[in-house]
């Protein structure tokens, strides 16, 4: 499984070539999927374990109106790679339209929606907003993370979301949960 699901010159084309050129794909059955926000099913799951952690939120929040915002993430990549015309950023917001629009066909209550990114490092100007601004500048008290970048849990979503973005949101006086990634099972229906 390629645990990158939406396609970047930094990441996963260059995976692939490096594979190629090792020879690794005739070594071993592998399956190419570049484009994962391209396949309905995919995009339901997505939306469907959006809608059961919003859910929790629901339930978990005494007062009848939460307020509650989605922050979809994504992995950032170097603004360069963007202005050079890698096709990321246009994917990433494409996956998160998909998935807003299959939420918001399934859930009737307003609630609002943006798009942040993690991962960023170094002097070099990256794709923002960075997730942890965007959590910091809510104006909801209760914020739910779906990350988009990942198909598996990685330090990524593991440390960087479940740990240190948390610890963001609890010294912002907010409550935070994170929709959980695809499991085996859900993947075996989606692929």
């Amino acid at each position: 499984t390629c645990a990158l699901p939406i396609c970047s010159n930094a990441t996963t084309t260059s995976a692939w070539r490096a594979a190629l050129n090792a020879n690794y794909c005739n070594k071993k059955m592998s399956l190419v999927c570049p484009a994962w926000h391209t396949i309905p099913s995919y995009i339901q799951d997505c939306s469907r374990r959006l809608i059961e952690t919003v859910r929790l939120v629901d339930r978990e929040d005494t007062d009848k109106n939460p307020i509650t915002e989605i922050i979809f993430v994504a992995h950032s990549i170097p603004e360069s790679l963007d202005v050079a015309g890698d096709r990321y950023r246009g994917d990433v917001e494409m996956e998160v339209d998909k998935i807003r629009d299959a939420f918001r066909g399934q859930y009737k209550k307003p609630i609002k929606t943006s798009l942040a990114y993690q991962s960023s490092v170094g002097p070099i100007p990256w794709l923002g907003p960075d997730v942890q601004e965007s959590v910091r500048q809510s104006t909801c008290s209760n914020i739910v993370v779906m990350p988009i970048s990942f198909v598996s849990e990685c330090i990524e979503t593991l440390h960087e979301l479940d740990i240190e973005l948390q610890e963001v949101a609890e010294q912002a006086s907010k409550k935070m949960l994170r929709v959980p990634l695809i499991s085996d099972k859900s993947l075996s229906r989606v692929l």
